[in-house]
């Protein structure tokens, strides 16, 4: 009995601390401010609930398409991939968060062609990657799957305006629950993105859980 709560434990403690675990990515040539979510106003674990105010990460602030239904956004660390923390977001259809660089005095140049690209983990509905403007409409690549890491990317061309190639991350035709890491913006028509690649962590979380059932068939067969 000892032996099967020590498996138990193990495989436990094994996919959460290595899904909890990731890498750094070098921000160099990421025209976002942010973009890995590694810092907010509250700190870590912590909820912010509201519309059009800032969100828990900086640089980004929270938007309702709905007639200013609360969004809920939060920091956190147990399931990011890039860096130390994720951006986890709930929000009713067609909201979420928004980069305020692009908003208020972008930090590129409008007048060429941008990429936006970045993993997204969809917990319930649908959500994705939103960019364009008021001036020039929006592009959008949505998520696909549940319960896992999916990488979207998602081009637009310039156009006129202040406010174009807008970054939103947000929900779709119905409210959703998601996580937002590693995003990224550069020039071009195909994403920069240094690590595309399915993260690590999903990997070892399932070897994590292939313990679990392992030590369920050893527990059936004796």
């Amino acid at each position: 009995m000892i032996k099967k709560v020590i498996v138990l434990f193990l495989g436990l403690l094994l996919g959460f601390t290595i899904a909890s675990s990731a890498t750094t990515i070098d921000q160099t040539g990421n025209l976002l401010n942010n973009g890995s979510f590694e810092t907010g106003p509250s700190g870590l674990n912590h909820l912010i609930m509201g519309h059009n105010i800032p969100s828990a990460a900086d640089n980004w602030n929270q938007w309702d398409n709905n007639g200013g239904n609360p969004v809920t956004t939060e920091l956190i660390t147990h399931n990011a991939i890039d860096g130390n923390s994720a951006l986890y977001i709930e929000a009713f259809n067609w909201s979420g968060v928004y980069s305020l660089d692009s908003y208020h005095s972008p930090g590129w140049d409008t007048s060429r062609q941008l990429t936006l690209s970045g993993w997204i983990y969809v917990i319930e509905g649908q959500a994705g990657l939103h960019l364009g403007s008021n001036a020039t409409g929006f592009e959008f690549s949505l998520s696909t799957k549940i319960g896992e890491w999916e990488f979207l990317s998602i081009t637009k061309d310039a156009g006129p305006g202040v406010i174009n190639n807008e970054p939103l991350l947000y929900t779709a035709y119905s409210p959703a629950k998601f996580i937002i890491d590693s995003l990224w913006l550069n020039y071009g028509s195909s994403s920069d993105h240094p690590d595309a690649t399915v993260p690590e962590p999903t990997t070892m979380m399932l070897f994590g859980i292939g313990l679990l059932v392992f030590a369920g068939i050893s527990r059936r067969k004796k």
